[in-house]
This record gives structure tokens, C-alpha cells and sequence, in this order.
């Protein structure tokens, strides 16, 4: 059958110029110029500071500057590739306690309002009446209905009596060879059926195993023939999914990825795609999003596996991920990044801000095997159930958060594509 892969979050630099310069020429996309008028409505953004929270603080505070008309964040113009990571980044930075809580999340969301009386929720809620894929009703799993404690199977977010079942668009969205739509979608949905507590289907892990290439990457088409080259956001993603799929922490496959994540850290903490000049806020927040979903503190050494024999030299890491991601913040409270040079966009702040704090990835996933647990703590609504699960809130998103993303679509960094493969 023909597949039309759609870059998870697209990071790599060959791959986004020539879209966003293909569609500049054709006048698709002007707003990657110039974004849609917010300021009028938004808040002023707060200054950069230093320390974690304060600067997901700060950071938040610039991300409101940029809320739209219709309550969405999509200032790149592209409907679903912001707002559900501006979300999940609002709700990270409303949590006051060290376990995940979705009243604080929903409550930190609810309480985003520019003068002009916008708010994501309802931009959410018309979005995913709009006629989404099964691929982004997983994402709104993944970055909204999960953290926020928002019903899947009756997403209403905007509580104007119209829901939409997210977890039925999934499923329909399921192909008898585990395939959920493009490589990236799929990733999404094994994330998303995880947080639902729901099986990933084996034909799906077994897929996720396959498009592996040798050295523990992943690429975005998820189909070794097409000799794509893979890129740090997609095997992040790829390996959440993996270990959301219920693979241990000493999985091969998982050590693999591991390693190429360990050759690919630069000596900042951070992380860069092939061609970036400067430190990646999206690659670098994946990247360590998957390294805590694995069961590891990504600021520490513990995660970095021993090189595998005829690979190129480690850098040496003086910084981390925490200290690279503060580093790219800018005086108004964004993080900078190689995507700047395209327009203005939230996708470095949001995924920052997620990387940053990692509330919502804490205590992710079940790992068989020795982990390292110095800062594991089970997420809850308000108290951790006997089962180390989420408390039942009447929501049917009660499994363990799994990832906030998302990434990666746990984001990710830039632009989604569709591409005949030939």
C-alpha cells in the first residue's frame, strides 16, 4: 500500500526550509512572516530569569503575549501544531507540588485570558470538531484531555455540550499492521493509548521495533527503504512510544536509542539537529523527555550508556538539558531557537517550557529492571492511588502520564508534511 508519512514535529533543517520556502513562494503562508495581531489583547510578557521555574515562569508569560483572537496559539498559521503544546506548557507551569496534579493544570488553563476574553479551551474545543484525524485526537490525549483530566471519550472542553470522542477516532484510525495513519501519528497514538490504559497493539510495537535503524535512530517516515536520515525529535518520540508500548529499561532497542541520544548531546546539555548553528530548545526538550521517560534524570550522568565500539566520540558534557533549554531564553521570556529564521512561532517555548519542568512526564512509565528513581513520583489528580495509577477523576484518561510531547505531536519542532512515497 502507498504510505503518506507526515514528519513527527519535523526537526530536520533539509526537511523544513524547502516547505516553509516552497510555500512562502506560493504565498501560502504569510503569517510565518508576520504573525496574526495579538498584542492588543495579551498580556506583557515577564523578563527572562534563571532558575527552572522562574524561567518557565517567564517563558509562560511571553507564550500569553501570543494567544490569538479565537483563543488558539497557532501563530504560524498551521490549526493543531501549537495550541495543544502551549497548552500542556500553561499546565506544567500551574502545578505547585511535586506530584501532577489535573485540577491545577485544568484550573491553570481555564485561568488564560488575553482583555479580549480568549482562551484555548475554546479554540480546543472547535478544533477538535473540525473533522480531526485519528493522529490528532491522540495528541489532544497526549498534551490536553490526559494532563488536564479531561474525558477522552467525551472531550468537551469548552463544556458546551457538544463532545467528541477522542478515544473512537483512535481506534478508527487503527490499520490491521498497527499503522495509525503516517509514522508520526502512530507514535502518537501508542503514546496516547498508554495514558488511556489501553493495549498498544502488537503489530504496532513490532513496527515501532522494525524502523528502527542500527544505531538506535528513527526517522520521521518510519520505513528504513527510503534511506531517510534520522533526527534527534523523531527518536525521542519513537522511544517513548516504545517504552509506552511496555518496552524495560534495558531493553536493547531502548539502550540503543540511548546511546545515540548520549553521541548526539552537545557539551551545553542540549541537542541540535544536523545543520542547526545553535542549541535545539525542541530536539533538546524530546530528547529529554524520552531520557526521563526511560527512567532516568536526564540533568545527570546515569542515562549516558557506554559508547558502542567504532562509534564517533562522545562530546564532552560540561552542561545539561535543563541548564541549555534556561540558556536559550531571550530577555522577553522566549526561547530562541534554529527556527527563528522562519518567523515567528511558540514551538521552542512551549516544548521548552515542557522540557524544562517535566512535571508531566514524572513517573511515565512502569519500567521493568533498575531504574533511576532519586526524583520518580507517581502523577495524580490530587493523591496517588494504591496502584501507583492516576486517581479516577471520571475521566477516562486514568492511566500514568506517559508524555507531555510530546512531543513530541511530544511536541516536535516545526511543520508536518505529507509526501507520496513514490
Amino acid at each position: 500500500m502507498v504510505r503518506r508519512p507526515r514528519s513527527w514535529r519535523l526537526a530536520a533543517r533539509a526537511l523544513v526550509a524547502p516547505l516553509v520556502g516552497g510555500l512562502l513562494a506560493v504565498g501560502a503562508v504569510p503569517v510565518l512572516l508576520d504573525a496574526p495581531a495579538a498584542a492588543a489583547c495579551a498580556p506583557a510578557a515577564a523578563a527572562a530569569a534563571s532558575t527552572p521555574r522562574a524561567a518557565a515562569t517567564a517563558a509562560v508569560a511571553w507564550l500569553l503575549t501570543q494567544i490569538q483572537p479565537d483563543g488558539g496559539f497557532e501563530v504560524a498559521g498551521f490549526p493543531g501544531f501549537e495550541t495543544p503544546d502551549a497548552v500542556l506548557a500553561i499546565a506544567e507551569a500551574g502545578q505547585t507540588g511535586p506530584t501532577w496534579s489535573t485540577a491545577e493544570a485544568l484550573a491553570a488553563v481555564r485561568a488564560v485570558s488575553g482583555s479580549c476574553g480568549e482562551n484555548p479551551l475554546a479554540w480546543l474545543d472547535e478544533w477538535s470538531r473540525s473533522g480531526i484525524s485519528g493522529g490528532d485526537a491522540a495528541k489532544l490525549v497526549v498534551f490536553v484531555s490526559g494532563p488536564l483530566g479531561l474525558p477522552s471519550a467525551a472531550f468537551d472542553p469548552a463544556g458546551d455540550g457538544a463532545p467528541v470522542d477522542l478515544t473512537a477516532l483512535i481506534a478508527a484510525a487503527q490499520e490491521p499492521d498497527g499503522w495509525y495513519g503516517t509514522f508520526g501519528e502512530t507514535i502518537d497514538a501508542a503514546i496516547a493509548l498508554r495514558i488511556l490504559d489501553a493495549p498498544v497493539p502488537a503489530a504496532t510495537t513490532a513496527l515501532l521495533r522494525a524502523a528502527q535503524h542500527l544505531d538506535g535512530s528513527w526517522d520521521y517516515t518510519g520505513d528504513l527503504a527510503t534511506d531517510t536520515p534520522a533526527d534527534v525529535n523523531t527518536t525521542a518520540a519513537a522511544l517513548m512510544a516504545l517504552l509506552a508500548a511496555g518496552a524495560a529499561q534495558d531493553d536493547p532497542a531502548v539502550v540503543r536509542s540511548l546511546a545515540y541520544l548520549a553521541l548526539r548531546q552537545q557539551p551545553d546539555g542540549g541537542w541540535r539537529e544536523d545543520g542547526d548553528a545553535v542549541t535545539n530548545p525542541n530536539a533538546t526538550a524530546l530528547a529529554a523527555a524520552a531520557i526521563r521517560t526511560a527512567g532516568y534524570d536526564p540533568d545527570g550522568s546515569a542515562w549516558r550508556p557506554a559508547v558502542p565500539a567504532g562509534a564517533a566520540t562522545a562530546a564532552a558534557v560540561v552542561g545539561t538539558p535543563t541548564e541549555a533549554l534556561i540558556a536559550a531564553q531571550q530577555p522577553d521570556g522566549h526561547l530562541a531557537g534554529p527556527y527563528d529564521e522562519f518567523g515567528l512561532n511558540t514551538f521552542g517555548t512551549t516544548q521548552g517550557v515542557q522540557g524544562i519542568l517535566r512535571g508531566w512526564l514524572v513517573g511515565a512509565v512502569p519500567l521493568a529492571g533498575p531504574t533511576d528513581t532519586t526524583t520518580t513520583t507517581a502523577p495524580t489528580t490530587t493523591t496517588v492511588a494504591a496502584s501507583g495509577r492516576l486517581a479516577n477523576s471520571g475521566s477516562s484518561t486514568g492511566g500514568i502520564a506517559l508524555a507531555g510531547l510530546l512531543a513530541l505531536a511530544l511536541g516536535g519542532a516545526l511543520l508536518s508534511t505529507r509526501r507520496r512515497l513514490a
